[in-house]
């Protein structure tokens, strides 16, 4: 077999347009060593002419997929792909779309190290002209607040810097759009992992679907009627809805974030598909009223997860459980309530520090590393915060610095595959004017 030939060996360097175009013409004719329909003086070649052309073929033709307008500069490095909708040959007045190829923040920065230079870039970047008027919703003035260009983290559009400042400041609750995007980028980790990861993640949505559902289910007097596939949960469970979504048949972890919302409070829950159980990991136990919150939101899942495994024909695809004869799943219903395991021995945060929702992206970033007993875990909550915020800015610093962008973070419409129906993308929140909410005490 022949061995590949880089494009680029054949590239011949010029500062004209007509001997840049005349080096095109003589690379594709001695790459694919034939005549090319359509490829004549009078009319440069497209990929309509290439037809039988690969994906690797397409791929292979980066650097004369990149060719831009004279004047114009490009980079091709090699943390980016090169969109396939470019044509061959043409000149370009704007630069082609580039596709980020590193598909995480975690991707650089995994096993929780960060380089110290990097929490210094953006330390003296994130404490810059912080307000010293107290009172303020936000760390900064109006004027100081706002930066562009905006960062999309897919699940939310970011233009304000104390976004930035509600993850790092120690005391500052993180909101739903912090926990959203570590979940998400944990969601991507698994799907394009070299190695398969058998985890998937949700986002906060999903518990408000679960109480809303629970609530119209309990009140119809337990009509499976109510329990469809296509309802939001439904969809979730079958890979679509969310950004980078993986079937639940194909992983054997699914990660949920829950926030009680009148207790300030974010924990955990880990549905142990093999184990038919929800594990509970909470980084503040303690307390009648609080452990009532938790018992009750935990009991929904446990409740409404079964019925919309059998809605969704979960069971028909996930043949290992009972091909195994997997002990939990012996002589029990499939629409059976799942057991309840609270971890008793996960790290606890330090009362009033406001980091319930850093606790729950750490704890949901160790199983994603397939850790699941912690009791000996020490946590650093101030790193964490530090280290989190660090590597979501720098990878959307990297991101708009070329104006690359990644395939599956485009806001807009996500639809059900394979027949199933369009549902609308929940709302990408404009971070324009950030609500941060007054100070708790309590989460």
């Amino acid at each position: 077999m022949d061995q590949p030939v880089s494009m680029r060996e054949y590239v011949h360097t010029s500062n004209t347009d007509d001997e840049a175009q005349k080096s095109n013409d003589q690379t594709i004719g001695v790459v694919f060593n034939a005549d090319i329909h359509g490829s004549s003086n009078s009319k440069s070649p497209t990929l309509d002419d290439y037809s039988d052309f690969t994906m690797t073929c397409i791929v292979a033709l980066d650097p004369i997929l990149m060719l831009i307008q004279p004047g114009c500069a490009t980079k091709i490095g090699t943390q980016y792909d090169v969109s396939v909708y470019s044509i061959v040959g043409k000149r370009y007045k704007r630069r082609v779309n580039i596709l980020f190829r590193i598909k995480h923040p975690f991707e650089r920065h995994n096993r929780f190290q960060v380089a110290t230079e990097l929490i210094d870039e953006f330390n003296k970047w994130v404490f810059k002209d912080v307000s010293s008027r107290r009172g303020r919703k936000s760390a900064y003035s109006k004027l100081k607040d706002s930066f562009e260009p905006q960062m999309d983290f897919g699940v939310v559009k970011v233009a304000e810097k104390d976004f930035f400042n509600i993850m790092v400041k120690p005391g500052r609750p993180w909101e739903d759009g912090h926990v959203n995007t570590i979940m998400y980028y944990l969601r991507k980790k698994a799907k394009y992992y070299p190695i398969p990861l058998s985890y998937s993640t949700i986002d906060c949505w999903f518990m408000t679907w679960v109480d809303n559902i629970e609530k119209q289910w309990r009140k119809s007097n337990c009509d499976m009627r109510s329990i469809s596939p296509n309802h939001d949960i439904g969809q979730c469970i079958r890979a679509f809805k969310l950004l980078a979504n993986i079937p639940w048949d194909n992983v054997d972890n699914v990660i949920i974030p829950v926030n009680i919302s009148e207790k300030f409070h974010w924990f955990l829950v880990v549905f142990r598909i093999k184990l038919r159980c929800l594990h509970v990991y909470d980084s503040m136990k303690g307390g009648s009223v609080h452990t009532k919150k938790v018992n009750e939101a935990v009991g929904k899942l446990a409740t409404m997860i079964p019925l919309f495994l059998t809605s969704t024909e979960f069971y028909g695809k996930k043949l290992d459980l009972y091909a195994n004869k997997l002990p939990k799943y012996v002589h029990k219903s499939q629409s059976d309530p799942l057991d309840i395991k609270h971890m008793m021995y996960a790290p606890q945060q330090e009362d009033i520090s406001n980091d319930c929702g850093l606790y729950t992206c750490l704890f949901a970033e160790y199983i994603s590393n397939d850790v699941f007993d912690m009791h000996s875990i020490d946590i650093d909550a101030k790193y964490h915060r530090q280290r989190y915020a660090t590597i979501l800015w720098h990878y959307e610093k990297t991101k708009n610095k070329d104006g690359a962008i990644s395939e599956s973070e485009v806001t807009a419409t996500v639809a059900s595959k394979f027949g199933g129906p369009r549902i609308a993308k929940e709302h990408i929140p404009d971070t324009t004017n950030y609500p941060t909410p007054r100070q708790r005490t309590r989460n």
